[in-house]
């Protein structure tokens, strides 16, 4: 039906048969071209991200610290538990000769007294752990994967659409022509 329609010479190609094969052949040249514009765009993301991680990296700075008070043990209850949440206690930790106290990151039940690894800026403050590479690379697949799918399922939509729409005239083009063939509805009993 697709090379069939192709040929618009052809006495069973019909005008509602040319726009699905165009309709068809548009979705087709679309969904080559949404690969590289999807690769693009992930590694746009991925340098991105990796010019982000290593200025990250140059700024934070892994370090000790010594827990002043235990942490809670994590809860359980009705609905799931209760430890997804990043749980703070106050700590001693050293940076560069001088001493800091301040809230850091720890996970449930760790006893006072625990030596914790954490991140801290130039200053000594606490901060986020850095993005490493996997961060960046992982930020780029996700980025080209979301954007192809997306437009994969835009195109798919709109192409179902289209065709649904070809359909609908398609069938009310054989009624018409049926009709006219037929006659008048009383006419051929």
């Amino acid at each position: 039906m697709f090379w069939r329609s192709l040929h618009p010479k052809d006495p069973l190609t019909r005008r509602s048969d040319l726009i699905e094969t165009l309709l068809t052949a548009t979705a087709i040249v679309a969904l080559i071209a949404l690969f590289p514009v999807a690769s693009w765009l992930g590694l746009r993301t991925w340098s991105s991200q990796s010019a982000l991680a290593s200025r990250q990296q140059a700024d934070a700075h892994q370090i000790s610290a010594v827990t002043l008070v235990a942490a809670p043990a994590a809860a359980v209850t009705s609905l799931g538990y209760a430890g997804d949440k990043p749980l703070r206690v106050d700590a001693d930790w050293a940076w560069q000769g001088h001493p800091h106290r301040g809230p850091i990151d720890v996970d449930y039940g760790t006893p006072k007294g625990t030596t914790v690894q954490t991140w801290v800026d130039d200053a000594g403050n606490p901060t986020a752990r850095p993005l490493t590479g996997i961060d960046a690379q992982s930020a780029a697949i996700m980025v080209g994967l979301s954007t192809w799918l997306a437009g994969l399922m835009a195109l798919a939509a709109c192409w179902g659409f289209g065709r649904y729409r070809i359909w609908c005239s398609r069938d009310a083009q054989w009624d018409r022509e049926l009709a006219r063939f037929l006659g008048p509805a009383g006419s051929h009993r």
